[in-house]
Order: C-alpha cells, then structure tokens, then sequence
C-alpha cells in the first residue's frame, strides 16, 4: 500500500516540476531585459466607451421610449433596462429620475424601483410604486371606486430610500403633490368612514396640518389645476367645493377655477374673483373669468360673448373668438380676434406677433408661441421671435428643436410619414413613423422607423436602435 502512496506522490511532483518548467520557457513571457518595462497593452488605459451626446440637457437624464415590441429606458451609456417599465420623477426635484419595473406587466404584479443608471432601490414586493417624494418611497395597491376621480390605494406606506425601512403607513388613502416640500394624504380607511386630509412636510413627514371631515387634494382635479399654495375641500357629499389658501390660512367657499393669477369664485348667481394679494373682487352680474393677471384679462359676459384685454390694448377691451392661455402655450398667450386676427402675447401682455388674416391662408397656433400659416401651396411658420420660415409642398410642419443656433422641423408628407428638414426646407432624414425631440437644446430625436424606435442625431445616424425581434 505504501508502495502506491509514493508512487502518486512521485507522480505528482513530476508533473509541478513540469508544468513550472513549461510557463520559464513560454516563448509568450518577456525576457530578463525587458521584465522591468511596461507592455504597450498595459501602459495604455482602456478607452471610455462614448457616451450618447445630448442627455445633459435632458430633465433626469433619461428617455422612455417603446414600440410595439416593448419599452425601453435609455441614458448616455444607451441601453438602460426594458420591459414592462414605467419612467417616473421625483415630486419634489424634477431632475432626478426614476423608474418602476413591474415583474408580468400587470397592474397588480411585483414592482420594483431603480435609478436612472439601472440600480435597484428597492426589492419586488406585491404593491404599486405610486411615487417618489423627497427622500421616500410611497408604495400601496391600487383601489379602482367609483369616488369622482379619487383613486385610493391600499396599505399605502412610506419607505426612507436609503435604508428600505418603512417610516410610516398611513393606510387606504391618497397621495399628492402640494409643492417641492410638501404632499396632501387625503386618508379614508374604510370607504365609508370619515375622510382627513392632512399637509405633510417631506423633511420628516411630520403633519402641518389637518383637515378632519373633507377630502382634499392639491396639484390638479380632473385634469384642471389647483392653484399654487391651496387645497381644494370637499365635504363628503361632494355638495361644495372650498378652497383653502396655506400662505393666509383662509378657506374660500364655492371654487369655480384658477384663473391664471386669480381664482374665480361663486356660481351663476354671482362671481368674485380671489386676488393674488387676497383682495376679493367682485365682477359685473354675469361676467365669468377665465384668466386674470395685471397685464392680461380674459372672461366672459352674460350673453356668452368672449372679451379680453391686455397691456398692448391700452384700456381697450377686445371682443374675441377665444384666448389659449393654458399650459400648452408655455410662456405666451394667443388671442383670437374677432375678424381672425392673432395676437401672440407674453405673460406680462406685451405684442409679440400680430397675424392679420388673409385670403386663403388659414393661420392658427401650434404651440410655444409659433403660429402656422398654411395655403394651398404650403405652409409657413412665423416664430415668437419674428422669424419667419416657408415650405413649399409640405402642408403640416412643426418646430422641432434647436441645435448651434439652427433651427429643425418634423413634416408630414403626403404618405403620412414624417420627415426632418432644415430651415431651407432640405429634406434631412425621411421615412419615419414618428419623431419628436425630448428637449429642443439637444439635438436629439426619438424616432421610429419600420415599427422599431430608436435614438438619432440631426444627420439621421443612429445612436442607439431596438433590436429587430423576431
């Protein structure tokens, strides 16, 4: 037995010596003179891989995008994560980007929330990312009532990002938006059970104030917003609407609108309007707001007809067809004369463009204070700025976005695809589904092409393609 013991321990020397013996003889190892410098291979640093340029100019630094074949979140890297993916913002810092995926893609399935660079945050759990607030997570299951646009959610919780602990649960309730420091939890444990709504400060979710008996919300109902600072009340019948102003710490009966700086207030018996500095104003018999500011007044008389006046009017008031003054015009305001003049306004009233009309052109705004001007020819686009550009044989035309100083759009040709060109009308890259820029600076589109989206640059390269599935 022993005899056989030696003879594997021979054995295996023999093979160490030969191996050891093979690696000194390497024809691939370096000789004695040149052990003591660097290899090219290992002086030289690994190249970065090039990022995708433009995403500093992008809120959160992240795109969401899908196509029929599934979504898709990109950063400058590229590919950030896909499949059944929901892209979200901080509510209190809108550059800061998050996002939910959620395990079979339906809405009670597993969800989990991860940072703009692919790291998750928090671990799957059989509850709905609702939001991200501050420094905190809220989770809970959706309830689908029938409560007049009141989505409750179930075992709602709140969760500190950086540890994963649960440091509150408030229960069945709902949960806004107020401003950058602060939430409304409207609370109803059970759906029969009397409703609070309470203020909540984000720093420490400690409650600033409480409001037993009513339902409340901030930030917007039923798609119409809530002015900046307030809370709209409603008993539990649903019979009044109040609104409650957090800076004076007034509540306000019979809430109409936000009526741009004002708040229109009482019914077809009689309207005031709520001032800025808390002054209420009363209004003609009849006579209903739409916008107030110092420098522009919108509103409606009795008889149905639309008035409005503004700083370039002098003390004139204008009849009008109507007057877009909503979130969809940004910084500037549109009037419609009554002869179909437009006038594109800024915020404080000032005359930016005035579009006279003109046989057999149809002039009308697009948006962001551009105005299209389309014949049977084709169109033309006059800027807020003055500028104006015309396309022969396009008929619908966009502004797009901005890059070195060159101005973009997207068209629509006669086969309904769209198009890209330049301010001279060249055609830049055509054949596309849809295209639209997720920030005018940055010189970056989403595109799709032969039902696959993708990432391209002004010059139609790709940046980054959907992998053609099967």
């Amino acid at each position: 037995m022993k005899k056989y013991i030696w003879i594997a321990v021979l054995l295996l020397l023999l093979s160490s010596c030969g191996s050891v013996q093979t690696t000194e003889v390497s024809s691939s190892a370096p000789s004695s003179e040149t052990t003591s410098e660097p290899s090219p291979s290992t002086s030289e640093q690994p190249e970065e891989e090039a990022k995708i340029p433009g995403f500093d100019k992008i809120p959160g630094g992240i795109i969401y995008t899908g196509s029929q074949n599934g979504s898709y979140l990109l950063n400058a890297d590229g590919l950030v994560d896909m499949g059944n993916l929901t892209l979200i913002y901080n509510a209190a810092d809108r550059t800061k980007a998050y996002y939910i995926k959620t395990a079979d893609g339906s809405p009670d399935g597993e969800t989990a929330l991860f940072d703009s660079s692919g790291n998750q945050l928090s671990e799957y759990e059989a509850r709905t990312i609702q939001m991200v607030a501050g420094d905190y997570l809220v989770r809970g299951n959706y309830e689908i009532t029938e409560s007049d646009g009141y989505i409750f959610s179930t075992d709602a919780a709140f969760i500190d990002l950086a540890t994963g602990e649960t440091v509150w649960e408030p229960g069945r309730c709902v949960v806004r938006k107020l401003d950058s420091g602060r939430l409304t939890v409207c609370v109803q444990q059970e759906p029969d059970a009397v409703p609070k709504t309470l203020v909540v400060d984000l720093d420490d979710l400690s409650v600033k104030k409480e409001f037993d008996g009513y339902y409340g919300t901030s930030g917007s109902w039923q798609y119409t917003p809530v002015p900046e600072n307030s809370l709209l009340l409603f008993d539990m019948d649903y019979e009044s609407i109040q609104l409650y102003n957090l800076s004076r710490d007034e509540l306000y009966p019979d809430y109409r609108r936000a009526a741009g700086d004002a708040v229109l207030l009482g019914n077809e018996g009689g309207y005031q309007l709520l001032l800025p500095d808390g002054e209420l104003m009363p209004v003609n018999d009849g006579m209903e707001y739409w916008y107030w500011s110092d420098s522009v007044q919108y509103w409606q008389e009795k008889d149905g007809s639309y008035y409005c006046t503004a700083a370039c009017y002098g003390d004139m008031i204008q009849p009008v067809q109507y007057v877009q003054c909503d979130d969809y015009n940004g910084q500037y305001i549109v009037v419609c004369l009554t002869d179909g003049t437009l006038d594109i306004l800024t915020r404080d009233g000032e005359l930016v463009s005035h579009i006279e009309p003109e046989e057999g052109i149809d002039s009308f705004s697009v948006g962001d204070g551009w105005v299209m001007r389309r014949s049977e020819t084709g169109a033309g686009l006059l800027a807020p700025d003055g500028r104006e550009y015309q396309f022969e044989g396009l008929m619908n035309i966009w502004p797009l976005c901005e890059s070195d100083g060159q101005q973009y759009f997207s068209a629509q040709q006669n086969d309904y695809t769209m198009s890209v060109v330049d301010k001279d009308g060249n055609l830049l890259i055509s054949g596309l589904s849809s295209v639209y820029a997720p920030s005018r600076e940055a010189g970056l589109l989403v595109v799709m092409q032969d039902e696959r989206v993708g990432l391209m640059d002004l010059e139609g390269n790709w940046l980054w393609r959907e992998p053609e599935w099967a």
